[in-house]
């Protein structure tokens, strides 16, 4: 075994020799700057990551450095990017308003179908173009499909799907330890109502059992659905994304999505995605 004092000291090897350990590759850096290879009037960046809420301020710079000196296009890969934050709305917005100013346009390259979706959801699926990139492919299936889908979590022998009760779904999301039901309060076609308690902040990790939480209701006529937001800190865009397909789904079956008691950080996340200019947001503190 080599002592451990004889290896080179880290420090002292030059950058560019930095190599990654036998059998693994170097992680490359979130954001690739590929534009000197292209126009002048052009950008291009190719995002290696996910885009959350450490690295939203990375790209925010490239961005506006490139948008400073009067691009008229700008590409961004996404190819690599399975979920965004919700800051990043802006961002977009940004450059697609500006380089269409310049006489030119945004162009999202290989974007995954979550990430279709989501841009799409939020409304700014117009405001850029999007371009397929070949080499990629994504096992993730829309928003839309996500949540409408049937249910996949385990159901209680001798309980059929589509007559599951209040009482039993509520069991079912206890064990999804995603949600906690604070409210069942079962009524006719139009008064049907369940309160769902987030015990953890909604990311690209989690979010398959927020989905399937919410599935447990789908079908149900006339139910307003209140999710209750005091507990969290953060939603990234695929939470984001699926409470806007679930008002959707909600107001197609005559019901209703309601958002209740964010903190000040989700009360921004929500605006910034301008989600609360259709989805109907409370405070419950005079109700109690």
């Amino acid at each position: 075994m080599a002592d451990p004092s004889d290896e080179k000291p880290a420090e002292s090897l030059p950058e560019d020799e930095w190599e990654a350990p036998r059998g693994r590759q170097a992680k490359p850096p979130f954001i690739e700057d590929r534009s000197a290879d292209g126009p002048s009037d052009q950008a291009f960046l190719v995002l290696h990551d996910d885009i959350s809420m450490a690295n939203t301020e990375l790209l925010a710079r490239a961005v506006d450095d490139h948008l400073a000196r009067g691009i008229r296009q700008m590409k961004i890969d996404m190819s690599s990017v399975g979920f965004l934050s919700s800051p990043v709305v802006p961002i977009l917005v940004r450059a697609a308003e500006t380089t269409r100013k310049n006489g030119g346009s945004l162009v999202i390259v290989g974007a995954r179908p979550v990430i279709r979706s989501i841009f799409r959801i939020l409304r700014i699926d117009q405001m850029l173009q999007q371009e397929e990139n070949p080499d990629t492919a994504d096992p993730q299936p829309p928003i839309e499909e996500a949540v409408s889908a049937p249910a996949k979590v385990p159901i209680p022998v001798g309980v059929p799907g589509s007559g599951r009760s209040l009482t039993t779904r509520s069991s079912i999301i206890k064990r999804l330890q995603i949600a906690e039901v604070l409210e069942e309060r079962p009524g006719d076609s139009t008064s049907s109502r369940v309160v769902l308690a987030l015990k953890r902040d909604i990311n690209s990790t989690n979010v398959r059992l927020f989905q399937e939480g919410l599935k447990l209701y789908s079908g149900e006529q006339g139910l307003e659905i209140r999710i209750d937001l005091s507990e969290i800190k953060f939603m990234d865009s695929s939470g984001l994304g699926t409470l806007v397909t679930t008002h959707r789904i909600l107001q197609r079956m005559g019901g209703k999505l309601v958002l209740q008691n964010p903190g000040q950080t989700m009360r921004a996340i929500l605006r910034v995605a301008r989600i609360d200019q259709f989805v109907t947001v409370i405070e419950t503190s005079s109700e109690r």
